[in-house]
């Protein structure tokens, strides 16, 4: 279950799939996947005319329904599954006791068994911004997976409101110490050091936006914006095919502000297409996504004389 809009490069038009599977009468939503019964059985009870290693002794199976039964995995007896209903359902309800309908939760699948939560805090005691009318709120982004591609983890980001862009936070600006393989099992542990590095996260996020605030400082000519878009995508390899939409995005959303463009222009235009819903054409998974956008954060940075 890879994304929630199916293109076609022929008409250039989306296909809405909205994240769900009809079966009969039934339709799936992207929550019934992502918080589907999900267990670890042994191979042997699915295929008992074969034998198995140590490595794939056991099969992980994710059920939607009655009906729809996947394999999403093949491990070892000591692998830890870690089941989104176990892991999120109880961490979900504490951040909603501290921040009720500021908080916004956006979720994503990538074949059945990789799974992404962003948590957005619209909370006006969070917001910041380095410009007039631009406002940041902080962002949390977390992953799991049951077939062993993803850690689970979380990672501190930020929401710019102004065009729904999900943007990073400079290297090393805040440390999360949760990454765990799939080994040991201790999942309240896992909560409560989650919701810790979370709070701490929040309490530092003004600070954190301060540290972009020499982006916005820098201007840039716009003369010489399409020559500097250029060498951002050529050194970082992202959206190498879209340098002339990006380009016009910078130049218009200034002229429309009325402000003169500088790096912090620059960074955003490349973000604006970094997110599915400005970019028809993007199928790469949530962290491929935030990789591809440290590695143009870092960059551009480094423009700031």
């Amino acid at each position: 279950m890879e994304a929630k809009v199916k293109r076609t490069r022929k008409s250039g038009k989306k296909v809405q799939m909205e994240s769900a599977v009809k079966s009969e009468k039934k339709v799936f939503t992207i929550d019934d996947y992502f918080f589907a019964d999900v267990e670890k059985i042994e191979s042997k009870s699915v295929m008992p005319d074969f034998d198995f290693l140590s490595y794939n002794s056991s099969l992980i199976k994710l059920k939607v329904g009655d009906n729809n039964s996947f394999i999403v995995n093949s491990c070892s007896d000591n692998y830890l599954l870690l089941p989104n209903k176990e892991l999120f359902l109880p961490l979900e309800e504490e951040l909603k006791k501290y921040h009720g309908d500021k908080l916004s939760i956006k979720r994503e699948i990538k074949n059945y068994s990789q799974f992404y939560v962003d948590y957005s805090f619209d909370d006006p005691n969070l917001r910041s911004s380095i410009m007039a009318n631009d406002i940041l709120i902080p962002k949390i982004s977390i992953q799991n997976s049951y077939n062993g591609r993803l850690n689970y983890g979380l990672v501190g980001g930020l929401y710019r409101l102004v065009c729904s862009n999900g943007l990073s936070v400079l290297e090393n600006s805040f440390d999360f110490n949760i990454e765990l393989s799939h080994c040991g099992n201790n999942i309240n542990k896992i909560i409560s050091n989650t919701l810790d590095n979370v709070n701490e996260f929040l309490k530092n996020s003004k600070q954190i936006v301060q540290q972009l605030s020499p982006l916005y400082e820098q201007k840039v000519k716009e003369s010489d914006v399409e020559d500097l878009v250029d060498e951002v995508l050529s050194n970082t390899k992202v959206l190498l095919s879209m340098k002339k939409d990006i380009v016009s995005r910078i130049i218009e959303e200034n002229k429309t502000k009325g402000i003169e463009i500088n790096l912090w222009s620059v960074y955003n235009g490349v973000n604006y297409f970094l997110q599915p819903d400005h970019n028809e054409w993007l199928s790469c998974a949530s962290d491929t996504r935030r990789k591809m956008d440290q590695k143009v954060l870092n960059y551009i940075f480094e423009k700031v004389a």
